[in-house]
């Protein structure tokens, strides 16, 4: 019986361990990287200093050779969620927008024709 409880702490010390030095991919952005990136979207997207910027969790993404990484932009209660692409790197930030062309078609945008010189 002392061999079980003797088995189960070393191997609840082993766990606790192992668990205690696991990074999360949050950890992975440094805070350098994260105040860097909360001022370049500030400066490009004009956002005024009374809006908090929160990097979250950097994600697998579509695009090649980048990640998600969202950020929310937080001002009197109302947050709003910006999607960027990081590359894996770390050294560039990117904002890609897609529109859905089946979805326009179909609301009408048929209608608005310009001519082309």
């Amino acid at each position: 019986m002392a061999r079980i409880r003797l088995f189960a702490v070393l191997l609840g010390l082993a766990i606790a361990a192992s668990a205690h030095g696991q990074s999360t991919p949050q950890a992975s952005l440094d805070r350098g990287l994260n105040r860097h990136i909360q001022a370049m979207i500030r400066s490009q997207f004009n956002v005024p200093e009374d809006y908090d910027i929160t990097l979250g969790t950097r994600g697998p993404s579509t695009t090649t050779g980048y990640d998600a990484l969202p950020a929310m932009l937080t001002h009197e209660g109302k947050t709003t969620i910006v999607n960027f692409l990081i590359s894996t790197d770390g050294k560039t930030l990117a904002r890609l927008e897609t529109f859905d062309l089946s979805s326009a078609w179909q609301s009408g945008c048929q209608g608005h024709r310009h001519r082309f010189r």
